[in-house]
């Protein structure tokens, strides 16, 4: 886990100390996942209110809007390559944050999204002064956890940004012309 997850030179683990890698692959709950981001964001030597941060569905609305995790990578990639290589990629922890978010559900069948992703993931992060810009793939409104990562930005005083139609459908075409 320690090489790049994309093989074109992006490495979603850049600032990451080893330690951390190392905690995110023993993580097994939304605070163990919490105290690694919050080392790595509280570690990456930038100046408060300077990284970046890629929203995208990350747990649940993947199929209903019909994005992938390619496509935020894409998203990630994209800005970091033309607009600000100080972007927090989420990538790292997508397969735990899916994996808890699944246990939950089946837990709780009558809630379609797993919230404490929200308050106990991602709040305490916002909340962190380090973040200038919260990026969104069009289309997240409606979906949970978009939304409500959406509110947390104008909470804690964090930029939003919606990427325009058509670099939104740059994302996903490249992916539909794959498939």
């Amino acid at each position: 886990m320690n090489t790049p997850i994309r093989q074109n030179g992006y490495n979603h683990f850049l600032n990451w100390p080893k330690y951390d890698i190392g905690a995110l692959q023993s993580a097994n709950s939304l605070k163990e996942l919490r105290m690694v981001a919050k080392r790595v964001i509280k570690n990456w030597s930038v100046p408060d209110q300077t990284l970046h941060l890629v929203s995208c569905h990350t747990t649940t609305g993947w199929s209903r809007i019909g994005m992938t995790p390619e496509m935020l990578e894409d998203a990630i990639v994209y800005l970091y390559e033309y607009e600000d290589p100080n972007i927090f990629s989420q990538m790292p922890f997508l397969p735990k944050l899916r994996e808890i978010a699944l246990e939950y559900r089946a837990g709780h069948p009558n809630d379609p999204y797993c919230k404490p992703i929200i308050s106990e993931f991602y709040e305490p992060l916002f909340d962190s002064v380090k973040f200038r810009t919260v990026h969104f793939v069009k289309g997240f409104k409606g979906l949970v956890g978009a939304s409500g990562e959406f509110h947390l930005c104008r909470k804690y005083r964090i930029g939003q940004r919606i990427f325009s139609t058509g670099l939104s459908a740059r994302f996903v075409q490249r992916h539909a012309k794959a498939a």
